[in-house]
C-alpha cells in the first residue's frame, strides 16, 4: 500500500505539472515524522461537507509539533472536494503540527471513500489515509423519499426592516452549502453547521419591497433544494418638512435678535437650521412645531437657510435654500438740528441773545437771526460771525 500511495502521489504531483501549483519551502521535517494522521467522520452523506484534521505524528501516533512541511490532498474519486485541490499546504509554527480544514472534504460517491495526504517537501513516503463511509443524500424507505427543504427564520415573511442591512438565518441540511440571493443578486454562500443552521448579514436591502431566496448547494454547486420566496419591507418613512418662518422677518439688521419656526412631522430626533455656516438646533416646543432663538449675522449681505430633520429611525431630510434673510446696515437716523437754553440779557440800549444747538450739523457756518417788534413782524435780518468765532476758535 505505501508503495502503490507514493506512486499515486508521483502521479498526481506529475500530472499537476503543467498547472501552476504553489509551493511551500518549509524547514526540515523532524526525522521523528512517519507519517500522518487524517481525522475525519466514520460516516457522511454524498454531497455533505466534513470537517478533516490532519496531524503530523512520529511512530508512538504523537504529534510532532515541530512539522514544517507542506502537504497535498488526494482523493480516490475524481470530482470530490478537498482542501486547495493541486496545491500544497504549508504547516506554520502556529498549526503545532496540526491543521483543521472546517467543512473542506466533500465526497461525490457513495461507498467507502478514501482520503490521502502526503509530504511534498522531503519524501512522499511520509503519507497517511483514512476511510469514510459514504451514504446517499436521500434516503429511501419504500415508495417514501426524504427530500432536502431550506427554512428561512429571519426575516420573517411581509416584515420590515429599518436599515438596508438584513440579518437572515434559517435551517437545511447539516454541513453544507447555502446561496443567497437578494432581489435576484448573488450575495454569497455560507456552509451549515453540525444542527443545519446557517447565518449571514446582506447588505443592500434598498427597494421598498425585497425578495430574499436562499438556495441549498450540492458539491457541484448545483441547487439541491430552494427556500420559499420572502418578501419584506424596509422603512422608507422620511422626515417632513413643511415650512419655516423667521421673525421678526426676512429683512432685518445687522445682529437682530431672530426667532426661526419649522413645522414638519411631530417626534423628529433632530432639527436644523444652516445659516451662514452655522448648524443652529431647534427644539420641539408643540407637535410638529421646532424654534430656536439666534442673531442675524454681523455683516450685511443675503443668506441662504437650509433645514435638516432626522427621524426616529435615524432617516435624514435636508432641504437647501428654503428662506433668504436680507441683512442691512443700520440706517442712521437723520437729525434735525434744535436750539435750546435760548436766553437774552438787555443792558440799555444793548441786547445779548444767546443760545445752544442740538445736533448741529457738521457744516454749520454762521447763523441768521431776524427780529422785529413782535413775533409777528421778523422785518430784520442779521448775520452772524462764522460759527468758528461765535465759539472762540476763530
Amino acid at each position: 500500500m505505501r508503495k502503490f500511495l507514493s506512486s499515486l502521489v508521483i502521479g498526481v504531483l506529475l500530472s499537476l505539472s503543467l498547472l501552476p501549483i504553489e509551493v511551500s519551502i518549509a524547514a526540515d521535517t523532524p526525522s521523528s515524522v512517519v507519517g500522518f494522521e487524517i481525522v475525519a467522520p466514520t460516516t457522511a452523506k454524498a454531497n455533505e461537507a466534513i470537517d478533516v484534521t490532519v496531524r503530523a505524528i512520529d511512530k508512538d501516533k504523537k504529534t510532532v509539533t515541530s512539522y514544517r512541511g507542506s502537504v497535498i490532498f488526494i482523493s480516490d474519486t475524481f470530482g470530490d472536494t478537498v482542501p486547495s485541490p493541486g496545491k500544497s499546504i504549508a504547516f506554520t509554527q502556529e498549526d503545532a503540527g496540526q491543521k483543521k480544514f472546517s467543512k473542506g472534504v466533500v465526497f461525490r460517491s457513495t461507498g467507502k471513500q478514501k482520503i490521502y495526504v502526503a509530504d511534498v517537501d522531503h519524501s512522499s513516503d511520509i503519507i497517511g489515509e483514512t476511510t469514510v463511509m459514504v451514504e446517499s443524500a436521500t434516503t429511501t424507505g419504500g415508495s417514501d423519499t426524504t427530500t432536502e427543504t431550506v427554512t428561512i427564520v429571519t426575516p420573517v415573511k411581509d416584515s420590515t426592516i429599518t436599515t438596508d442591512m438584513v440579518a437572515v438565518s434559517g435551517k437545511t441540511k447539516k454541513n453544507s452549502k447555502v446561496a443567497f440571493t437578494l432581489n435576484g443578486k448573488d450575495m454569497g454562500t455560507a456552509i451549515t453547521d453540525e444542527s443545519g443552521l446557517f447565518t449571514k448579514t446582506l447588505s443592500g436591502a434598498t427597494q421598498d419591497k425585497n425578495l430574499l431566496q436562499v438556495n441549498l448547494l450540492d458539491g457541484s454547486n448545483a441547487i439541491v433544494a430552494k427556500s420559499e420566496d420572502i418578501i419584506f419591507s424596509r422603512a422608507t418613512s422620511t422626515a417632513g418638512y413643511y415650512n419655516i418662518v423667521i421673525t421678526p422677518g426676512t429683512t432685518v439688521d445687522i445682529s437682530t435678535p431672530l426667532t426661526i419656526f419649522v413645522e414638519g412631522d411631530a417626534g423628529m430626533a433632530s432639527v436644523s437650521v444652516g445659516l451662514d455656516g452655522s448648524l443652529i438646533q431647534l427644539k420641539e416646543n408643540q407637535p410638529g412645531k421646532y424654534s430656536t432663538q439666534t442673531s442675524a449675522p454681523s455683516k450685511s449681505g443675503s443668506y441662504l437657510l437650509s433645514v435638516s430633520m432626522v427621524n426616529t429611525l435615524g432617516t435624514t431630510i435636508d432641504r437647501k435654500d428654503v428662506a433668504t434673510l436680507t441683512v442691512n446696515d443700520p440706517v442712521k437716523p437723520i437729525l434735525v438740528p434744535r436750539f435750546s437754553d435760548i436766553k437774552t440779557v438787555t443792558d440799555g440800549s444793548k441786547i445779548t441773545f444767546s443760545f445752544a444747538v442740538i445736533d448741529a450739523p457738521a457744516d454749520l457756518a454762521k447763523f441768521k437771526i431776524a427780529y422785529g417788534e413782535s413775533a409777528d413782524s421778523l422785518a430784520n435780518e442779521v448775520m452772524t460771525y462764522s460759527t468758528g468765532k461765535i465759539m472762540g476758535t476763530g
